[in-house]
C-alpha cells in the first residue's frame, strides 16, 4: 500500500474514538492518552503537554467532537487510566455551572476555568504579541502601548455586549424547551470597530433580543425581558471570561486584527503588514502555542506527569539492577 492509500484509509476511519483507543491500548506501553473536544484543542493544549511530558513517553490524542462526547468516552473507558498510562479528558466549562447543569467531575478531567479555551487567548497581551511577531513591529514601544490601550477599551465595550448576549442565553437555557444554535449568531453584526479602534454597539436595549431571535429562530416575549435583566444582574457578579462565550470573544479579537490590518495598510512612512494571515480557521493554531499556560492547567498536568517521572525513575533503577556487571 502506498502512502496516499494509507492516508486515505487511516484518515477516513470513522470509528468512534474509544474504539480506536481500545484497538491500540496496551497497559505496558508508556503513553499519555488525551481526549479533546475539537480539532484545534491540541493546538491550545499540545505545547504545554509536550514540554512537560517525560522522555520515552508517547503523546496520543483523540478528537471527540464535542463536550458530551468527551464525557461519554470518560464514562466508557476512563476507568482504564493508571499512574503509568493516564487517560486525560479536556472540556470547556461553558456556563454549565451557572445554569446549573451536572457535569462529571474527576481528577482526570480538566475543565477550563473560563468559558472555553478561546477566552484564554483574547487579551491585550496577545494583541501586542501579534503586533510584534506577526506584524513584525518592536515590542515595548509607544505604538505598542497605544494599541494595548485601544484594545483594552474596545474589549470593555465588547464585554458589555457579551454580558447581554449571555444573559439572553442563560434565560433560554434555564427555560428549556428549545435547542439554542448559537453558531447562527454572527458576532460582528453586534458591533462595528471604526478606524480609531472605537467599538460601537449595533443594537440598543431590547433590540438585540430581536436580532438573536431572528438568527436562532427562538421566541423571546416582551414579558421575558425582566427575567433576562435578572440574569444579566446575576452574570454581572462573575468575572467576564467565566461567562463570555469564547467563540464570540474570539470573533471580536479577529475583528480588531482585521481593522488593525486595514488601518496600518495606509501608513505611508513605513510598510506595516501581517506576514501571516490570522483568521477563524487558524487563530487557535497560531495563538494557542504562543500563550502562557494557565496555572490550573500546569497544576493538572504536573499532578499526572509527576507520576510518570517516578515510573521513569523506577524503570531506570530496575534496568541498572538487572544489568550484568
Amino acid at each position: 500500500m502506498d502512502f496516499l492509500d494509507y492516508l486515505n484509509k487511516e484518515l477516513g476511519n470513522n470509528n468512534i474514538e474509544h474504539h480506536l483507543f481500545l484497538i491500540d491500548y496496551n497497559p505496558n506501553k508508556r503513553v499519555v492518552h488525551c481526549f479533546f473536544e475539537g480539532k484545534t484543542d491540541e493546538s491550545f493544549y499540545g505545547t504545554a503537554i509536550r514540554h512537560l511530558l517525560p522522555e520515552h513517553y508517547t503523546f496520543k490524542t483523540y478528537i471527540c467532537g464535542k463536550k458530551d462526547s468527551v464525557l461519554y468516552h470518560y464514562r466508557e473507558i476512563g476507568h482504564k487510566t493508571s499512574d503509568t498510562q493516564p487517560l486525560l479528558f479536556f472540556i470547556d466549562k461553558d456556563i454549565d455551572d451557572i445554569i446549573p447543569f451536572s457535569v462529571d467531575k474527576s481528577e482526570t478531567i480538566y475543565e477550563t476555568v473560563f468559558y472555553s479555551i478561546e477566552n484564554f487567548i483574547v487579551n491585550s497581551s496577545s494583541l501586542t504579541q501579534v503586533w510584534a511577531e506577526i506584524f513584525r513591529q518592536s515590542s515595548g514601544t509607544k505604538v505598542s502601548d497605544k494599541l494595548k490601550k485601544l484594545f483594552d477599551e474596545a474589549h470593555v465595550e465588547y464585554n458589555n455586549i457579551a454580558r447581554t448576549l449571555m444573559a439572553w442565553v442563560l434565560f433560554h437555557r434555564r427555560k428549556g424547551g428549545v435547542r439554542l444554535n448559537l453558531d447562527c449568531i454572527k458576532t460582528t453584526e453586534l458591533f462595528a470597530i471604526n478606524d480609531n479602534f472605537k467599538l460601537l454597539p449595533s443594537y440598543a436595549g431590547a433590540d438585540i433580543y430581536k436580532y438573536l431571535d431572528e438568527k436562532t429562530k427562538v421566541k423571546t416575549e416582551e414579558t421575558d425581558y425582566d427575567a433576562i435583566e435578572l440574569c444579566l444582574n446575576e452574570l454581572s457578579q462573575f468575572e467576564i471570561k467565566h461567562i463570555s462565550r469564547g467563540h464570540n470573544e474570539m470573533d471580536f479579537f479577529l475583528a480588531f486584527l482585521k481593522k488593525l490590518k486595514e488601518v496600518t495598510a495606509n501608513v505611508d512612512t513605513v510598510t506595516v503588514k501581517p506576514h501571516v494571515e490570522i483568521n477563524s480557521a487558524n487563530v487557535l493554531d497560531i495563538m494557542g502555542p504562543r500563550i502562557k499556560p494557565s496555572v490550573c492547567l500546569l497544576n493538572f498536568l504536573e499532578k499526572h506527569f509527576s507520576k510518570l517521572d517516578k515510573v521513569e525513575l523506577d524503570k531506570s533503577t530496575s534496568e541498572e539492577e538487572c544489568s550484568p556487571t
